[in-house]
């Protein structure tokens, strides 16, 4: 009897499986990586799991020179570069830089192949790293004296679509006025659906619209 349900729910799990998997949950992206100009070249390529970019950690950040430890007890993955210093859980969304207290992206860490996988937004929230993307191309500056990105959260309380750019009206909360317009284009990267009403996050250039309420681009826009 014992074998017979453990068949039956075996079976069910696998059904379940099959039923809500679809060809969007995990495939491979035409984005190519860079840093400082040189491509990096992975054995477990950039993909899009769950509809969230995530690129391999241990490739991207051993060619800028960071150590990264595997820690098996914790099933943890350490890393450090001089003072910095940042760890990650597989399948915990709980990211540590330094000793802040740990804060969620829009992914956890995921192993595909035995690398690990961060979502994109990673290299800037907790490394701090500066990057550009263009034309399906990201380009990592980690040693340059550049402009750091910044991130800009927020309600969501009105969204306008125009031909060429989606505008996001940002509130401090859902009854507040507007203090922030993020202009999302064919190059910005969508971590998750996004709504009226949603708490967002967006990775953006440090330069804004001098206006009321301010305006800038979204890199990456998740919650």
């Amino acid at each position: 009897m014992k074998k017979t349900i453990t068949i039956c729910i075996t079976f069910l799990l696998l059904f379940t499986s099959f039923v809500f998997a679809s060809k969007d949950d995990v495939s491979l992206t035409e984005y190519t990586l860079l840093v400082e100009g040189q491509s990096i070249q992975f054995d477990v390529q950039p993909q899009f799991i769950y509809g969230k970019l995530m690129l391999p950690l241990r490739t991207t950040l051993e060619k800028m020179d960071y150590i990264i430890t595997w820690n098996n007890e914790e099933r943890a993955v350490e890393l450090s570069k001089g003072v910095n210093y940042a760890k990650v859980f597989i399948g915990k969304n709980s990211y540590f830089k330094h000793k802040m207290a740990p804060f969620t992206l829009s992914s956890e860490p995921i192993i595909v192949d035995g690398r690990t996988l961060v979502p994109i937004e990673f290299f800037h929230e907790v490394l701090n790293i500066y990057f550009e993307i263009e034309n399906s191309q990201i380009t990592f500056y980690p040693n340059e004296d550049v402009d750091t990105l910044v991130t800009h959260m927020g309600y969501v309380s009105k969204i306008n679509e125009a031909e060429n750019t989606v505008e996001y009206h940002l509130s401090n909360d859902k009854e507040d006025e507007v203090h922030l317009i993020i202009h999302a284009t064919k190059e910005t990267i969508f971590q998750n659906t996004i709504k009226e009403g949603d708490f967002i996050r967006t990775v953006s250039p440090p330069i804004m619209l001098l206006s009321y309420p301010g305006q800038t681009r979204g890199i990456i826009i998740y919650k």
